[in-house]
């Protein structure tokens, strides 16, 4: 996944490079400004397009074999597909498969601070049986809290945060949500103290193998 991430950011350079030298020739050879703002136009609106079709071509998969097995055993083998104890459920009304999230949070305190941040990670994915093609998409959504006290923003420190914890402190949240093929990588330890690696890497691996090493194609979708 790592190379095909690094393909897609030489795609992306490569797009932005040729249109600078556009840009520059049409600057150099002194053109009317309605053509101008005309490649400005059209950079802005093929870009998306664009950007897509480069992702469907890096982030695809080929099947290994000629004879791809039957979609009921695919689903039989997602049924039994698990990493890291994360495991496939199927929404059969939706036409979708559902990789049961990964969640962990983390706390972070310092001078009259406390930031909290809550991570939930999961996968989509459908099924076309016709093309036999397997279609997923990473999920990652994280919640941001923090309250910090006004004597610690303020600089003063230690002076203050008595104070702060009874009088004076400002809450800030947040929320981000991301989609399409997600790089994480991080080391968790459960309430037991055992220690594990999470890797999107290492699902991703899985998932792919499961497919592609049964006659079936893997897309991976960024949008």
């Amino acid at each position: 996944m790592f190379g095909k991430t690094i393909q897609m950011f030489f795609y992306i350079l490569l797009y932005f490079g040729i249109i600078s030298l556009i840009g520059v020739a049409l600057v150099n050879n002194q053109a009317p400004s309605s053509i101008i703002v005309t490649f400005i136009i059209s950079v802005i609106v093929l870009f998306v397009p664009i950007f897509i079709a480069i992702s469907n071509k890096v982030f695809r998969w080929k099947a290994e074999t000629g004879t791809p097995v039957s979609v009921e055993e695919i689903d039989k083998r997602l049924s039994e597909f698990t990493v890291n104890d994360l495991t496939f459920t199927h929404d059969a009304n939706k036409g979708v498969y559902l990789l049961s999230p990964f969640e962990y949070s983390l706390t972070m305190r310092s001078e009259g601070d406390v930031e909290s941040r809550a991570v939930k990670f999961y996968i989509k994915l459908w099924l076309d049986d016709v093309n036999k093609k397997a279609i997923f998409s990473d999920y990652l959504i994280e919640a941001k809290k923090q309250r910090s006290s006004i004597f610690s923003a303020l600089g003063m420190g230690k002076a203050g945060q008595q104070e702060a914890d009874s009088i004076s402190s400002y809450f800030s949240m947040g929320k981000t949500r991301q989609k399409g093929m997600i790089s994480l990588s991080t080391s968790i330890t459960s309430s037991d103290g055992e220690s594990f690696k999470f890797s999107t890497g290492a699902i991703h691996e899985e998932l792919i193998n499961l497919f592609t090493k049964n006659g079936w194609s893997v897309q991976g979708k960024v949008f």
